[in-house]
């Protein structure tokens, strides 16, 4: 309950987080293709190429549903004329109450 409390209004920083290790699980693994078919001159039918291609794919569609999931919290707010956020306070901004 408090895990979707914390990340109700902000859903980009689960997906996109996600997305992000993902995408940096499919550059690994390109290294690693890249690495066997340029440094050691073997082209083998292995699965990295695959789980390249999947986690690239997953992480693309993980960071584009954070951002629907933000676009669409956003959204819901604004039809509640409710604010996303609240200020506590401000610390030395002239004009802002």
């Amino acid at each position: 309950i408090k895990f979707l409390g914390d990340y109700a209004t902000r859903p980009n920083a689960i997906f996109g987080g996600f997305g992000l290790a993902s995408l940096a699980l499919g550059a690994l693994a390109f290294l690693v293709v890249a690495y066997r078919v340029f440094v050691l001159h073997r082209v083998e039918a292995t699965p990295m190429v695959f789980f390249m291609v999947l986690f690239v794919l997953t992480g693309i569609m993980s960071l584009f549903i954070g951002f629907l999931a933000d676009i669409l919290i956003r959204g819901l707010y604004e039809t509640q004329r409710k604010p996303a956020f609240y200020v506590r306070e401000t610390d030395g901004m002239q004009g802002v109450e």
